[in-house]
């Protein structure tokens, strides 16, 4: 296992801070004093590490993005075939640390910069290629090979989408909505 510098674990930490402060206060709301606060530092220390509010933001990305890759990890090492793997990116999207209101207000704030922040193109891009090709290797499996690019990228999106509603549902229908997500995906396959 290769060490880590002091100053990646630093940055680390601060990213977690960032994003924990998007989830608390919003985008707009979230300053480097803040993240200071979350992160037990000072502004000077976050300076330090993040240029700006803009290095920092592409850390929260960077973060938002992790935290979906390590629950879609965990749900993998039991997947041993193509259906189960195709279900683990399913339940990893919909689990309870991305599925949340905190979570899914924070991606809604940072997907409201995508359109006037380079950077942020550049990191939803990738997640998106990522996400797409995912879907593709597991589908392909199932579907017609011409099927398999449109049906994956109907699914990312409906993953997006699914974020961007969770949190204007009343508590009721979160339930029955996280249930009729998962009935959709068994009704394409």
């Amino acid at each position: 296992m290769q060490a880590r510098s002091i100053s990646s674990i630093r940055r680390s930490e601060l990213s977690q801070a960032a994003f924990e402060a998007v989830i608390r206060y919003g985008l707009r709301g979230t300053t480097l004093e803040k993240v200071g606060e979350i992160a037990g530092v000072s502004k000077g220390v976050v300076l330090h590490h993040f240029k700006d509010k803009s290095a920092l933001l592409e850390a929260v990305f960077r973060r938002s993005n992790s935290v979906l890759n390590m629950s879609l990890l965990r749900l993998y090492r039991h997947a041993e075939s193509p259906y189960e793997r195709f279900w683990a990116i399913a339940y990893a999207n919909f689990s309870e640390t991305i599925y949340n209101r905190g979570v899914c207000q924070a991606w809604v704030s940072l997907l409201a910069e995508v359109p006037h922040n380079a950077m942020c193109q550049r990191v939803q891009a990738a997640n998106n290629a990522r996400i797409k090709s995912n879907l593709s290797h597991e589908l392909r499996h199932f579907l017609e090979g011409d099927r398999v690019p449109e049906v994956a990228n109907l699914l990312g999106t409906l993953i997006d989408g699914y974020g961007c509603v969770r949190d204007y549902l009343p508590s009721h229908l979160i339930a029955k909505r996280h249930s009729m997500n998962l009935s959709l995906l068994h009704s394409i396959l």
